[in-house]
């Protein structure tokens, strides 16, 4: 399959702009009390985002995990917005009410991030006549422990 030179250096942005906002997580995660709740990254998972949102269109819907940042930043959500959120700031996309662990991104098709109710939501999409041609959700990361 060829991929043209434009899409390859899109989804390596993508990769590049995802590591950044985890790298840029991680050295905040390290300072007490900054980040409000839990904090669980994606780091070394970003080819992942990248490479799915690369293949949707953007009326294409995504459904995550909770190792859901670099899929959300691939398909084009706001860095800033999103780093709002994840603070708990009025002016993240959920008005600061998800923290990162349920980070929802309508503007990008992007309802929330879900485990064992992606399934269901996939198909809730179905019948709820989503204009969009593909769903991508995914369901395990496979992590040890």
């Amino acid at each position: 399959m060829h991929i043209p030179k434009e899409k390859k250096m899109e989804i390596l942005q993508s990769l590049l702009l995802a590591r950044s906002f985890e790298d840029a997580l991680t050295e905040l995660c390290k300072v007490e009390g900054k980040i409000p709740g839990m904090m669980i990254l994606c780091t070394g998972q970003e080819a992942v985002g990248a490479g799915v949102c690369a293949a949707l269109a953007p009326e294409d819907a995504i459904i995550t995990n909770h190792r859901s940042h670099s899929h959300l930043l691939s398909k084009g959500a706001d860095p800033k917005l999103l780093m709002a959120e994840i603070f708990c700031k009025k002016t993240g996309y959920n008005k600061g009410k998800s923290g990162t662990l349920h980070l929802a991104v309508p503007e990008v098709n992007a309802p929330g991030g879900f485990r064992k109710m992606s399934g269901c939501l996939s198909k809730t999409f179905r019948k709820a006549d989503c204009k969009c041609g593909t769903i991508s959700h995914r369901i395990r990361d496979r992590q040890p422990g």
